[in-house]
């Protein structure tokens, strides 16, 4: 089974980013840390990152080139070309360097807050923005927040949505279409990092993806 590790900024936030958000960056030189955790582990890890914030070009492209890592970026169609965020070129150069491009959302909003056909309408916006600009189908997304539900789930079933990328922690199948994704913030260890990417799966590793995927497949 899999790792997902989920990242957002890096470097200096600066005032543009809330203060909620702030605990979610790295230093560089911390997830240049985390990358050689990655490269080192025992098992397949995944990097995402999510929002679009222009660091994951400035820093966070270099540092995994330079690792020889690959990532997926999810970012927020809506906020494509506002200061401090990717714009088209961006996304595209991201793309060009081999990184993977999902779908935030169209806005930065708890999906489970949505009525149906909204919810709906910012999934699809922002998958066929994103599709645009890279010139290939965009399918995979990323709840914001992590906050999902079984209602949310059956709305996203109806689109032409392959995986859905969660906050919920833990180990993923590679056949999943539900991926739980573990958060890494500014002040977790290091030792948490390289103990989930190097551990040994349990059967309750196994239950967890089992039931992921039942709750997927039953939307």
């Amino acid at each position: 089974m899999d790792v997902y590790l989920n990242l957002h900024g890096l470097g200096n936030a600066g005032t543009s980013v809330p203060e909620a958000e702030k605990p979610y960056w790295l230093p560089l030189e911390r997830f240049e840390t985390v990358l050689e955790i990655v490269r080192k582990a025992r098992r397949r890890v995944h990097i995402t990152f999510d929002d679009g914030n222009i660091s994951d070009l400035r820093l966070a492209l270099p540092a995994l080139c330079r690792a020889g890592l690959r990532a997926t970026f999810f970012i927020l169609s809506e906020r494509v070309g506002s200061p401090h965020y990717l714009g088209v070129e961006d996304i595209r150069a991201l793309r060009a360097e081999g990184m993977a491009i999902g779908s935030h959302g169209a806005d930065h909003v708890r999906w489970t807050s949505l009525p149906d056909e909204v919810l709906a309408e910012q999934v699809a916006h922002s998958m066929a923005a994103l599709s645009e600009i890279i010139g290939e189908p965009v399918r995979m997304i990323a709840a914001p927040f992590g906050a999902y539900d079984r209602r949310v789930l059956a709305v996203l079933r109806r689109l032409p949505v392959d995986r859905v990328h969660t906050s919920d922690g833990g180990l993923t199948a590679s056949w999943s279409g539900l991926v739980a994704r573990n958060t890494i913030k500014a002040d977790t260890p290091l030792n948490n990092i390289h103990d989930l990417v190097s551990r040994r799966h349990s059967l309750l590793d196994y239950f967890s993806v089992i039931h992921r995927q039942w709750r997927w497949s039953m939307c």
